[in-house]
């Protein structure tokens, strides 16, 4: 299990575990060497001829070395806020590259982001860009936020649980908890659909093998059933109708989602997936007639996923679908429903919330991308901090921004007021 595994890796008792700072000696592999690699063998000797020689220092040698590198490389570089049209770092030619891991905790990424920006760095990173990243986008565009929606606490209160490319009862073993005491109060279904049979499927009410790569088949026989083989199909429902104008829905996508749906027959996704028709049959029916549009509001169906779902070159679109069937569904917006992309390491949420990106500051505040931007914020500033409401954006700065006028508004303009103001509280807390 990953908490077992963690202590192994790195508690005391690992006698690999490094105790003191290394220093490398000997020279690095020349970049020009690695470029005439052509195949594993090549790498392999080429690395061996330069095998690392490490001596071990205290904490004060290493923050010297640390230190006079980077002075060393800002100096070679003549790194300077010196612009044609004013003062300000291009962070994006920043010739050091902080990378960090999602071990650490909140606090620690705060201060790695403050740094980098003192030091005007755009030129910094960590490890979810490779695991979630797709889970962002996916959720961003379509929900307006790139995390999971529910709470662990709130998965026993799921009435059918689909977990679509994650494995809990390992990899996140706390939240597999509550999953588990939803089952043993005889309210949750468990649906787990996975190519391997693993710990969480042994707790599976219904459990499918499927193929690698065929998650968006599997998903959109889901909407398949919800529009062209259910009694009466789920646009037609009463609560549908409300949801849809309660959430506002376009019913013009969603006809579009049908007719793209129509297609994904049980035969049809059978021969995809590998999972046998009456599996399919069965596993959408327990998910469709257990959430938000099907029930009254009454019971709610959600997605679990991680790494299965999220590592494919059509990851985005596999999250974004995932989404969409929760929001056809009616299962967005309640207790018991909505989407869960649980993290890999053990605080990949808190170092992006805090946050070791480059796009971003900590609380996904947006960063200034241009002198517009920073010259209508020093405007703003000069009218004393309004809101959208109480702004006048000068004529100068166009009409990205919002609405010029004092008294009009709309969402573009109150989100830009909403960054200015954290943008201020960074400028006084940084």
């Amino acid at each position: 299990p990953k908490g077992q595994a963690s202590i192994e890796l790195f508690g005391d008792h690992n006698p690999r575990r490094l105790r003191t700072p290394m220093i490398r000696v000997n020279p690095k592999p020349p970049l020009e060497e690695l470029k005439k690699v052509r195949s594993q063998e090549e790498l392999r000797a080429v690395l061996e001829k330069y095998k690392p020689i490490w001596k071990p220092v205290t904490w004060e040698d290493a923050f010297e070395y640390i230190s006079r590198r980077i002075k060393e490389i800002l100096d070679e570089v003549n790194w300077s806020p010196r612009q044609s049209d004013g003062y300000y770092y291009l962070g994006k030619k920043f010739p050091v590259m902080i990378e960090a891991g999602a071990k650490l905790t909140n606090e620690e990424a705060y201060i790695i982001k403050k740094m980098a920006a003192l030091m005007g760095s755009h030129n910094i990173d960590h490890d979810a860009r490779r695991c979630h990243s797709t889970t962002v986008a996916g959720l961003a565009g379509t929900v307006g936020f790139g995390a999971q929606t529910q709470t662990f606490i709130d998965t026993q209160f799921i009435s059918a649980y689909l977990i679509f490319g994650g494995n809990p009862a390992e990899a996140h073993p706390v939240s597999m908890r509550h999953t588990l005491r939803g089952k043993e109060k005889g309210t949750l279904k468990l649906i787990v659909v996975d190519p391997r049979y693993n710990r969480t499927a042994s707790q599976a009410d219904i459990f499918a093998f499927f193929r690698p790569g065929s998650d968006l088949a599997f998903l959109l026989y889901i909407l398949h059933y919800a529009f062209w083989e259910r009694n009466p199909p789920v646009d037609q429902l009463d609560t549908f109708k409300e949801y849809a104008q309660r959430f506002n829905v376009d019913l013009e996508e969603i006809n579009e989602f049908k007719e793209i749906a129509k297609e994904y027959t049980a035969e049809e996704v059978s021969r995809i997936t590998g999972i046998p028709v009456e599996k399919l049959r069965l596993i959408a029916q327990t998910f469709v007639e257990n959430s938000g549009v099907t029930t009254g509001f009454k019971k709610f169906a959600s997605i679990q996923w991680a790494m299965g779902m999220t590592q494919h070159h059509i990851g985005t679109q596999i999250t974004r679908l995932s989404t969409l069937v929760q929001l056809t569904l009616g299962n967005m917006g309640f207790p018991g429903g909505g989407l869960n992309p649980y993290r890999g390491h053990s605080n990949v949420q808190g170092t992006t919330d805090m946050c070791i990106l480059s796009h971003i500051l900590p609380g996904y505040i947006k960063q200034p991308s241009s002198t517009l931007q920073i010259r209508v914020y020093q405007d703003w500033k000069n009218q004393g901090f309004p809101d959208a409401w109480n702004w006048e954006i000068p004529e100068w700065a166009g009409s990205a921004f919002g609405p010029n006028e004092k008294g009009k508004v709309n969402s573009t303009k109150v989100l830009w007021s909403w960054w200015f103001h954290n943008w201020r509280k960074f400028e006084l807390t940084w």
